[in-house]
């Protein structure tokens, strides 16, 4: 139980990047520190075959290092940042593979649902700790001084003081975490067989983190909104989901009305989080005082040099180059177009390294990279230190094409996406880690779904009898 509650720390502290006090850097750097090591170590005494996936994922990271260091080379700048950002990257898969080992170490039972599952309690806890915090001034001095933050976002705080705030994560950021694992949410409740009682506590969760995750960051809007959208186009979704979803809206909705109208705190609170649809309501727009900045601040280079390789130059003192906040604008100005295509490509390799097609289907990594270009017209984003760690439910032993054959054609009319995505099985969900299974094309990895012998030739049939007998 111990070992488990660590572990969730651990996860809790890695998914958030928390910085504590007594670190020298963020939680997912330091585990970066030590997984390397520790991979580096494995692969030399036990040699695997997993060393072109990780070399693929890591050699991805170097156009935009290339694209950057040219960028800065011509613009005799010394600003290093996406320089630096594939270094931070790099140690992040890292620290994901170390966390990875340790979730699987005190989770037995592990699986890609699983982790969501998980992933999911540290949204809950993250939020629940943020309300406690804002209702009690004595929590708040008791568990700020445990993290270090930067000053920027120290003078953003005080800006905004009467926003919601979480333990170690606020604004932009934490509408990303949030918005993703919404998204997760939907693929993980749709894609597997899930109880009466679990699907009433997804639901429920779901409720709570798109309404608190609003009040803290509006970003988590796009994540519900895609999540909605994942399993309205789902037909096993749209039976039980969308209902409970809706009964629970307008339960939650009344009851947080009900709280709203007792308290003056929460009326700011759910004005902030809800500004657009009361905007709505009282003017017919749903413009707000943060849209109308943030159009404002779509500029663009002017001079051929800065659409061919930038200015080199990401940030200024404590404000953004060129006053401007936008992903695209800021990628633009960093590196140029040639910088801003590598820096999507790689977020589309990573996203289909990760989720491959001739597995997963083509409906995950196509709505993780939709979301990460809505994300980018609001602010620069990345999306890759969420998704690698589901990374390591693949890479250990991947199928071969033989078996990958055989899964489409018995997984085709079972899949609830049909053609859209022939190989996501409710079993690739259910298939825990380490579980392998022998057949006559040899040892399969945990991704692949389990087979029995009604699936084989009646000689195939006999000879795993022999095998049994012979054990």
């Amino acid at each position: 139980m111990i070992k488990k509650v660590i572990v969730l720390v651990l996860l809790f502290s890695f998914i958030y990047q928390i910085s504590y006090i007594f670190l020298p850097f963020n939680i997912p750097f330091v585990m970066g520190l030590a997984g390397m090591p520790i991979y580096l170590y494995k692969n030399i005494t036990f040699p695997r075959k997993d060393r072109k996936y990780v070399k693929d994922i890591l050699l991805s990271l170097l156009p935009v290092a290339i694209v950057a260091a040219l960028s800065i080379i011509g613009n005799h700048s010394h600003d290093f940042y996406f320089v630096k950002w594939a270094i931070i990257n790099m140690l992040y898969f890292f620290g994901a593979y170390l966390m990875f080992q340790l979730l699987r170490g005190a989770f037995r039972d592990l699986s890609f649902g699983r982790l969501v599952d998980l992933l999911v309690l540290c949204a809950v806890v993250q939020l629940s700790l943020a309300l406690v915090m804002f209702f009690s001034p004595e929590v708040k001095n008791t568990l700020q001084p445990l993290i270090h933050e930067s000053e920027i976002a120290k003078e953003a705080m005080e800006r905004a003081a009467s926003r919601l705030v979480g333990f170690g994560t606020h604004f932009f950021v934490s509408g990303t975490t949030h918005a993703f694992i919404l998204i997760m949410i939907a693929f993980s409740f749709t894609l597997r067989k899930v109880s009466h009682l679990k699907s009433v506590v997804l639901i429920l969760s779901f409720i709570f983190i798109s309404i608190v995750g609003t009040v803290m960051a509006r970003t988590t809007l796009i994540g519900v909104l895609l999540a909605i959208l994942i399993v309205s186009l789902m037909r096993k979704g749209k039976k039980y989901f969308i209902p409970g979803l809706v009964v629970s809206t307008i339960i939650c909705g009344m009851s947080l009305f009900f709280l709203g109208s007792m308290s003056e705190e929460m009326d700011v609170l759910f004005n902030f989080g809800f500004e657009s649809f009361i905007n709505f309501q009282n003017t017919g727009s749903f413009a707000t005082h943060s849209t109308d900045n943030m159009f404002r601040m779509y500029k663009f280079p002017t001079t051929w040099e800065t659409w061919l390789i930038g200015d080199a130059i990401y940030q200024v003192g404590k404000g953004y180059y060129m006053h401007t906040d936008i992903g695209y604008c800021r990628l633009l100005f960093y590196f140029g177009i040639s910088g801003f295509i590598a820096y999507m490509w790689f977020e589309y390799y990573i996203l289909k390294k990760i989720f491959p097609p001739l597995i997963y289907g083509n409906i995950i990594w196509s709505v993780l990279f939709f979301f990460l270009f809505a994300l980018n017209g609001k602010g620069t984003s990345d999306i890759f230190p969420y998704v690698c760690l589901f990374g390591f439910f693949i890479y250990p032993c991947r199928p071969c094409k033989k078996r990958q054959k055989v899964v489409v054609k018995r997984t085709m009319n079972k899949h609830p996406m049909g053609l859209l995505a022939p190989i996501m099985s409710r079993e690739v969900w259910e298939t825990g880690c380490g579980n392998t299974i022998e057949t006559e094309e040899g040892v399969q990895g945990n991704i692949a779904p389990r087979v029995s012998s009604k699936h084989l030739k009646p000689r195939k049939r006999k000879q795993k009898r022999k095998r049994k007998k012979r054990r």
